[in-house]
């Protein structure tokens, strides 16, 4: 795959300048954050797909849709330690953490994609459980957090997760 910047060199230099007659208020930018700013770091989004903020915006909210019923999957595999789903589960979310900028949660991600894959099929479910459950335990603050980043560079209301996965308004929000 040839990087964004080379593949726009060779689009502006073989296509014609596109000339936007109307122009739409633009939404305001979306921050780019940094590793040290918090769980996100947006500027690794930007760096992969471009610095087009609605672009942006639609992948995080394509990542709020897709990724939060997935960890709530998650959550269901590792209470019935399922292993080989765990597994797999865990896989896709930490590839989608790393893609999106929120690489403290890409690493929990990572561990624990480790144990799923250095633990024997043998394994007594109940103690796979409490293993997976216990790392879930350590996951979800951080997803939660990065969920909450994600809501606030789109500019929607924040939620908070409940102890049983569900989603409810923060209590931020409502005082």
């Amino acid at each position: 795959p040839a990087p964004l910047d080379q593949l726009r060199a060779l689009l502006d230099r073989w296509l014609p300048p596109v000339i936007d007659l109307a122009e739409p208020a633009a939404p305001p930018p979306v921050s780019a954050g940094g590793p040290s700013d918090g769980p996100l770091d947006i500027g690794v989004l930007k760096r992969l797909i471009g610095a087009d903020d609605a672009t942006v915006r639609d992948f995080l909210r394509f990542f709020l849709r897709s990724e939060v019923p997935l960890f709530e999957a998650l959550a269901q595999a590792c209470a019935h330690g399922e292993l080989q789903a765990a597994g797999s589960i865990v896989h896709r979310l930490r590839s989608s953490a790393h893609t999106v900028g929120a690489a403290r949660l890409g690493a929990r991600f990572t561990a624990m994609e480790h144990y799923c894959r250095s633990t024997p099929a043998d394994t007594p479910p109940s103690a796979v459980s409490q293993a997976l459950q216990s790392q879930l335990a350590a996951c979800r603050p951080e997803f939660d957090a990065v969920c909450e980043a994600m809501r606030q560079a789109i500019g929607a209301a924040p939620t908070s997760s409940r102890q049983d996965g569900a989603r409810q308004p923060s209590t931020a929000a409502q005082n």
